[in-house]
Protein backbone atom coordinates (compact mmCIF):
# COMPACT_ATOMS: atom_id res chain seq x y z
CA UNK A 1 0.00 0.00 0.00
CA UNK A 2 1.06 3.63 -0.43
CA UNK A 3 0.24 6.88 1.31
CA UNK A 4 -0.50 9.95 -0.80
CA UNK A 5 0.59 13.44 0.15
CA UNK A 6 -1.16 15.80 -2.27
CA UNK A 7 0.38 19.28 -2.65
CA UNK A 8 -1.61 21.73 -4.75
CA UNK A 9 -0.01 24.98 -5.86
CA UNK A 10 -2.86 27.38 -6.65
CA UNK A 11 -1.81 29.85 -9.31
CA UNK A 12 -5.22 31.46 -9.70
CA UNK A 13 -8.33 31.72 -7.52
CA UNK A 14 -10.38 28.57 -7.05
CA UNK A 15 -13.83 28.08 -5.58
CA UNK A 16 -13.44 28.28 -1.79
CA UNK A 17 -15.86 25.38 -1.45
CA UNK A 18 -13.68 23.05 -3.55
CA UNK A 19 -13.45 19.74 -1.67
CA UNK A 20 -9.72 19.07 -1.34
CA UNK A 21 -10.00 16.42 1.36
CA UNK A 22 -12.44 14.05 -0.32
CA UNK A 23 -10.36 11.03 0.67
CA UNK A 24 -8.90 10.85 4.16
CA UNK A 25 -5.58 9.58 2.77
CA UNK A 26 -5.06 12.77 0.75
CA UNK A 27 -3.58 15.79 2.47
CA UNK A 28 -3.97 19.07 0.60
CA UNK A 29 -1.90 22.17 1.32
CA UNK A 30 -2.50 25.53 -0.32
CA UNK A 31 0.47 27.77 -0.94
CA UNK A 32 0.04 31.39 -1.99
CA UNK A 33 1.80 32.36 -5.20
CA UNK A 34 2.31 35.60 -7.16
CA UNK A 35 -0.86 36.84 -8.86
CA UNK A 36 1.10 37.26 -12.10
CA UNK A 37 1.31 33.48 -12.52
CA UNK A 38 -1.52 31.56 -14.15
CA UNK A 39 -2.52 27.94 -14.39
CA UNK A 40 -2.27 24.94 -12.12
CA UNK A 41 0.60 22.69 -11.15
CA UNK A 42 -0.15 19.45 -9.35
CA UNK A 43 2.49 17.63 -7.34
CA UNK A 44 1.48 14.25 -5.94
CA UNK A 45 3.93 12.35 -3.78
CA UNK A 46 3.61 8.66 -3.06
CA UNK A 47 5.14 7.20 0.07
CA UNK A 48 5.34 3.49 0.79
CA UNK A 49 4.03 2.22 4.11
CA UNK A 50 7.06 0.43 5.52
CA UNK A 51 5.04 -2.40 7.04
CA UNK A 52 3.56 -3.33 3.66
CA UNK A 53 6.38 -2.42 1.30
CA UNK A 54 8.45 -5.19 -0.29
CA UNK A 55 11.50 -2.93 0.07
CA UNK A 56 11.64 -2.36 3.83
CA UNK A 57 15.40 -2.95 3.75
CA UNK A 58 15.73 0.31 1.79
CA UNK A 59 13.68 2.42 4.23
CA UNK A 60 16.72 4.05 5.85
CA UNK A 61 18.76 4.23 2.66
CA UNK A 62 19.00 7.57 0.91
CA UNK A 63 17.35 7.12 -2.46
CA UNK A 64 18.78 8.45 -5.69
CA UNK A 65 16.75 11.39 -7.03
CA UNK A 66 15.69 10.92 -10.65
CA UNK A 67 13.72 13.20 -12.95
CA UNK A 68 11.50 11.46 -15.48
CA UNK A 69 9.46 12.87 -18.36
CA UNK A 70 6.97 10.62 -20.14
CA UNK A 71 4.52 10.87 -23.01
CA UNK A 72 2.45 8.73 -25.35
CA UNK A 73 1.04 9.17 -28.84
CA UNK A 74 -1.36 7.29 -31.09
CA UNK A 75 -2.42 7.71 -34.70
CA UNK A 76 -6.11 6.92 -35.10
CA UNK A 77 -6.77 6.00 -31.46
CA UNK A 78 -6.98 3.06 -31.75
CA UNK A 79 -4.13 2.65 -34.16
CA UNK A 80 -0.34 2.57 -34.23
CA UNK A 81 1.14 4.24 -31.16
CA UNK A 82 4.39 5.10 -29.42
CA UNK A 83 5.67 6.12 -26.02
CA UNK A 84 8.76 7.74 -24.57
CA UNK A 85 10.42 8.25 -21.20
CA UNK A 86 13.41 10.51 -20.57
CA UNK A 87 15.32 9.75 -17.36
CA UNK A 88 17.68 12.33 -15.87
CA UNK A 89 20.08 11.58 -13.03
CA UNK A 90 22.72 14.21 -12.29
CA UNK A 91 24.42 14.83 -15.64
CA UNK A 92 23.27 11.52 -17.12
CA UNK A 93 20.30 11.24 -19.45
CA UNK A 94 18.60 8.17 -20.92
CA UNK A 95 15.82 7.95 -23.49
CA UNK A 96 13.53 4.91 -23.58
CA UNK A 97 10.93 4.46 -26.30
CA UNK A 98 8.75 1.88 -27.97
CA UNK A 99 5.35 1.34 -29.47
CA UNK A 100 2.68 -1.00 -30.72
CA UNK A 101 0.95 -1.55 -34.03
CA UNK A 102 -2.57 -1.46 -32.59
CA UNK A 103 -3.13 0.45 -29.35
CA UNK A 104 -4.67 3.60 -27.83
CA UNK A 105 -3.30 6.94 -26.67
CA UNK A 106 -4.10 6.18 -23.03
CA UNK A 107 -2.24 2.87 -23.15
CA UNK A 108 0.81 4.63 -24.58
CA UNK A 109 0.66 7.28 -21.85
CA UNK A 110 0.69 4.52 -19.22
CA UNK A 111 3.45 2.64 -21.03
CA UNK A 112 5.68 5.72 -20.99
CA UNK A 113 5.52 5.83 -17.19
CA UNK A 114 5.89 2.05 -16.88
CA UNK A 115 8.90 1.89 -19.18
CA UNK A 116 10.66 4.67 -17.29
CA UNK A 117 10.03 3.28 -13.83
CA UNK A 118 10.84 -0.30 -14.82
CA UNK A 119 14.18 0.87 -16.22
CA UNK A 120 15.36 1.88 -12.72
CA UNK A 121 17.57 -0.82 -11.23
CA UNK A 122 16.91 0.09 -7.60
CA UNK A 123 14.27 1.96 -5.59
CA UNK A 124 14.53 5.67 -6.35
CA UNK A 125 12.93 8.98 -5.51
CA UNK A 126 11.32 9.96 -8.80
CA UNK A 127 9.91 13.26 -10.03
CA UNK A 128 7.68 12.10 -12.88
CA UNK A 129 6.37 14.73 -15.30
CA UNK A 130 3.40 13.92 -17.55
CA UNK A 131 0.80 15.85 -19.54
CA UNK A 132 -1.67 12.96 -19.24
CA UNK A 133 -4.66 13.63 -16.98
CA UNK A 134 -5.57 9.97 -17.44
CA UNK A 135 -2.33 8.96 -15.74
CA UNK A 136 -2.30 11.73 -13.11
CA UNK A 137 -5.96 11.51 -12.11
CA UNK A 138 -6.05 7.73 -12.26
CA UNK A 139 -3.48 7.65 -9.47
CA UNK A 140 -3.93 10.89 -7.51
CA UNK A 141 -7.69 10.49 -7.19
CA UNK A 142 -7.33 6.87 -6.20
CA UNK A 143 -9.29 5.55 -9.18
CA UNK A 144 -6.84 2.82 -10.18
CA UNK A 145 -6.49 1.52 -6.63
CA UNK A 146 -10.29 1.48 -6.24
CA UNK A 147 -10.74 -0.32 -9.55
CA UNK A 148 -8.29 -2.98 -8.46
CA UNK A 149 -10.02 -3.47 -5.09
CA UNK A 150 -13.31 -3.99 -6.93
CA UNK A 151 -11.81 -6.50 -9.36
CA UNK A 152 -11.21 -3.84 -12.04
CA UNK A 153 -14.80 -2.62 -12.01
CA UNK A 154 -15.53 1.11 -11.96
CA UNK A 155 -18.09 2.83 -9.74
CA UNK A 156 -20.56 2.83 -12.65
CA UNK A 157 -20.26 -0.98 -12.74
CA UNK A 158 -18.48 -0.92 -16.09
CA UNK A 159 -15.11 -2.67 -16.58
CA UNK A 160 -12.05 -0.48 -16.04
CA UNK A 161 -9.89 -0.15 -19.14
CA UNK A 162 -6.23 -1.15 -19.26
CA UNK A 163 -6.14 -3.13 -15.98
CA UNK A 164 -2.94 -4.90 -17.03
CA UNK A 165 -1.05 -1.60 -17.25
CA UNK A 166 -2.64 -0.02 -14.17
CA UNK A 167 -1.65 -3.07 -12.15
CA UNK A 168 1.98 -2.66 -13.22
CA UNK A 169 1.91 1.02 -12.25
CA UNK A 170 0.45 0.32 -8.81
CA UNK A 171 3.21 -2.22 -8.19
CA UNK A 172 5.89 0.28 -9.28
CA UNK A 173 4.49 2.86 -6.84
CA UNK A 174 5.26 0.36 -4.09
CA UNK A 175 8.87 0.13 -5.24
CA UNK A 176 9.68 3.81 -5.80
CA UNK A 177 8.85 7.10 -4.05
CA UNK A 178 7.14 8.97 -6.87
CA UNK A 179 6.20 12.63 -7.04
CA UNK A 180 3.93 13.05 -10.05
CA UNK A 181 3.81 16.46 -11.78
CA UNK A 182 1.16 17.39 -14.32
CA UNK A 183 2.50 19.66 -17.06
CA UNK A 184 0.70 21.30 -19.95
CA UNK A 185 1.34 19.45 -23.20
CA UNK A 186 2.70 21.10 -26.35
CA UNK A 187 3.87 24.07 -24.32
CA UNK A 188 7.33 25.37 -23.35
CA UNK A 189 8.63 22.35 -21.43
CA UNK A 190 11.50 21.13 -23.60
CA UNK A 191 11.61 17.63 -22.15
CA UNK A 192 7.87 17.14 -22.54
CA UNK A 193 8.16 18.30 -26.13
CA UNK A 194 11.05 15.93 -26.75
CA UNK A 195 9.03 13.06 -25.32
CA UNK A 196 6.16 13.94 -27.63
CA UNK A 197 8.45 14.01 -30.67
CA UNK A 198 9.94 10.61 -29.86
CA UNK A 199 6.53 9.08 -29.10
CA UNK A 200 5.13 10.37 -32.39
CA UNK A 201 8.13 9.04 -34.32
CA UNK A 202 7.59 5.62 -32.74
CA UNK A 203 3.91 5.67 -33.73
CA UNK A 204 4.87 6.56 -37.31
CA UNK A 205 7.31 3.66 -37.35
CA UNK A 206 4.52 1.25 -36.48
CA UNK A 207 2.15 2.95 -38.94
CA UNK A 208 4.68 2.24 -41.69
CA UNK A 209 4.90 -1.39 -40.58
CA UNK A 210 1.09 -1.64 -40.80
CA UNK A 211 1.11 -0.14 -44.30
CA UNK A 212 3.81 -2.54 -45.44
CA UNK A 213 1.89 -5.62 -44.31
Amino acid sequence: MYRIVFHIYILYNLDENMNLNKANHIKANRISTPQSQKGLEFNIMYKKNSENSPNTSNTNKKLKRVKMYTDGACSGNPGPGGYCAILIYNEHEKVISGGEADTTNNRMELMGAIAGLEALREPCSVDLYSDSKYLVDGISKGWAASWKRRGWIKSDKKPALNPDLWDRILHLLEVHDVTLHWVKGHSDNKYNNRCDEVAVSESLKYAKINNDV
